[in-house]
């Protein structure tokens, strides 16, 4: 689930006079270190010569990021009523997610449980240490929804 990301930033000329941009993403995703450094070797032999001609630099890092802290967009509730998940259910989860730290959702409820809120009220109340915990909730490439149990300090956003 970690991915490698190549992050830049520029120097620019403002009324403040030279200063740096913001960090932003450049180029794909690696899935492991080493590729990461072939395409970041690439990106800096094509800024090498922008560089040398406005005498303004470039800088790169590469960052591991945990892509599941990563936003996702909701997915949409299916048509029709809406099948409300049974406590045992939801017992069931909140059981397997305490040993484990991170379960794949049935497929036939998983539309049903990433839109209901009085479920995510409910799994977040009964985990363990939830004082420590957070409950993520992350569908992978393949569309598979998984519940995650993260610590609090991984949280990136609220």
């Amino acid at each position: 689930m970690n991915r490698y990301y190549i992050y830049c930033r520029y120097e620019f000329i403002s009324n403040e006079g030279k200063q740096f941009s913001k960090w932003f993403r450049v180029g794909k995703d690696h899935l492991d270190e080493n590729s990461a450094k072939e395409e970041l070797n690439d990106i800096k032999s094509t800024s090498k010569d922008i560089d040398k001609h406005t005498k303004l630099k470039h800088e790169y890092e590469i960052r591991c990021i945990d892509e599941t802290l990563i936003p996702q967009i909701r997915m949409h509730r299916p048509k029709g009523r809406p099948k409300k998940i049974s406590k045992d259910e939801l017992d069931s989860i909140v059981k397997s997610l305490n040993k484990k730290g991170k379960i794949k959702v049935d497929e036939s409820i998983k539309a049903y449980l990433y839109n209901d809120e009085e479920a995510h009220k409910y799994i977040q109340e009964h985990i363990k240490d939830k004082d420590n915990k957070w409950v993520r909730y992350w569908y992978d490439e393949n569309d598979v929804l998984y519940i995650l149990l993260k610590d609090k300090i991984e949280k990136l956003y609220d």
